[in-house]
């Protein structure tokens, strides 16, 4: 598996299944927030806030892709999928896609990306959510988790990558704060890098790690 992070909570997760490659693209966000890549394509669109500009630029990604923007059950290309409302209550009909966690099952690892997240889970939630090999978690606050309340929440997940999302970066419009409070709370061994490439036995056994990874 590879990840690249596009900025916001924008992912591009590639893999290969028998002879194909397949490819998900999270959350693409609007022109208006930054530039993604003009060739951006997918199997895959998952949204997580589908009335939200940080999160439901589909015409960013190329025709063709499958498009999930409602919680459920569905298995694409091979991949299982899994999207839960985030909120608390029952929503308004309006509000029913405020935000929706969306959890993939790729060589083997379990990813949890928690869209833009806003409140802590409950213990319900995460039981729901269940172990979690690699959380893609906001953590600028604003309008998403603040360093310290995602910190709290990776202590209680206790997943073995954390990859953090929606922060500030070089060249978007976003009203986030920096990475690094959130690094120093969880005060983690934290790997640097543009790309990056994964087997699940390469996985940390006994701790959790930060990937940091830069804008794509």
């Amino acid at each position: 598996m590879t990840i690249q992070f596009l900025g916001v909570s924008c992912f591009k997760i590639a893999t290969k299944i028998g002879n194909d490659e397949v490819t998900i693209v999270t959350d693409p966000y609007s022109d208006k927030v930054g530039k993604l890549p003009r060739n951006l394509s997918a199997d895959i669109v998952t949204m997580s806030r589908r009335t939200h500009e940080h999160h439901n630029n589909l015409e960013a990604v190329a025709a063709g892709a499958f498009v999930i923007e409602h919680p459920g059950e569905y298995e694409v290309k091979g991949i299982p999928i899994y999207g839960t409302p985030a909120s608390h209550e029952k929503p308004e009909p309006k509000d029913y896609h405020k935000n929706v966690i969306f959890q993939f099952t790729v060589d083997d690892m379990r990813i949890a990306h928690l869209g833009g997240l806003d409140k802590p889970l409950t213990d319900d939630q995460l039981a729901q959510l269940g172990e979690v090999d690699v959380l893609m978690i906001p953590v600028g606050g604003g309008d998403v988790l603040s360093a310290q309340a995602a910190a709290d929440l990776v202590s209680r997940m206790e997943p073995r990558i954390v990859i953090p999302m929606h922060h500030k970066m070089k060249d978007l419009a976003l009203s986030a704060g920096a990475v690094e409070p959130f690094v120093k709370e969880v005060g983690a061994k934290t790997i640097e890098t543009d790309k990056w490439k994964v087997l699940k036995k390469d996985l940390p056994q006994e701790e959790t790690f930060i990937v940091l990874l830069s804008k794509a």
